[in-house]
């Protein structure tokens, strides 16, 4: 794999910002489970997932929200 250096200003790029106005996130764990019938092992996995979520409000993140959905057996 080819490793590439490239130099970022970071001050040229914009701040993500929450709907509430908040430009401060934090990172919380949630943890999916991976049915062992899917990875051809006896058991379940848990796996954690990290995800991003205001620290002012607590909305999580969008493009992190289909994550949360459990879905239907």
């Amino acid at each position: 794999m080819n490793n590439k250096h490239i130099n970022v200003d970071l001050t040229q790029c914009s701040t993500l910002e929450c709907e509430c106005g908040n430009i401060f996130f934090e990172k919380d764990i949630i943890v999916k489970i991976i049915p062992g019938i899917i990875i051809g092992a006896a058991q379940n996995t848990n796996v954690p997932v990290e995800i991003m979520r205001c620290k002012k409000c607590s909305k999580v993140l969008p493009e992190y929200e289909p994550l949360l959905n459990n879905p239907k057996n």
